[in-house]
């Protein structure tokens, strides 16, 4: 699978400390794999990546009870 976002955050009120992510546009997109194994566990694999740098790889897996 294949996913990718993007937004804009707008800013009436000037504070020093949300000015980090404030009127700038907002991009983000990744890869990913889901394998679907016995007693519907779920595992998924993706990669994923921002605008402002940051990255990674995660794991993930879910079950039902």
């Amino acid at each position: 699978k294949s996913y990718f976002d993007i937004g804009y955050a707008s800013n009436t009120q000037n504070y020093e400390g949300n000015q980090y992510l404030a009127d700038k546009l907002l991009v983000g997109g990744g890869l990913g794999l889901d394998i679907v194994t016995m007693y519907d566990v779920v595992v998924r694999l993706e990669y994923s990546w921002n605008s402002i740098g940051d990255n990674g790889f995660f794991f993930h897996i879910e079950s039902e009870f």
